[in-house]
């Protein structure tokens, strides 16, 4: 990105053009004034969302602005339960298996495997 460009274009071209969303909720992405615009963008132009709760939110769906896109959505539970658990464990996890076979089922040309292999080692 350039010094001229604009962050809100990159961002709402990103958006139009994606396949897919996966929202990383926490308590401050529901509060973020710019995150509830993407996902306002996103619901607008039907792009399916895929949530993933990475922290402990009040209430599920989200209170304010986002419970109205995230009502009737599930979301995969990236919550750790011990903070001191390594990050890669988190990418080797079951919860991982199912987000790469949501975008799968969302993005059927998307090769899971291949891209799995390729960036995380077993």
């Amino acid at each position: 990105m350039g010094g001229g460009d604009s962050l809100f274009e990159k961002i709402d071209n990103g958006i139009r053009y994606a396949k897919c969303v996966i929202a990383c909720i926490t308590p401050q992405y529901t509060k973020s004034i710019n995150c509830q615009r993407e996902m306002s963008l996103s619901d607008a132009l039907s792009k399916p969302i895929i949530s993933l709760l990475l922290e402990q939110t009040d209430t599920w769906p989200p209170s304010a602005p986002m419970s109205m896109i995230f009502t009737g959505k599930s979301f995969i539970d990236f919550r750790r339960s011990n903070k001191n658990i390594q990050n890669d464990s988190i990418w080797k996890s079951k919860q991982f298996e199912k987000l790469l076979a949501q975008l799968k089922e969302i993005i059927p040309e998307v090769d899971t495997g291949k891209s799995k292999k390729k960036y995380f080692s077993d």
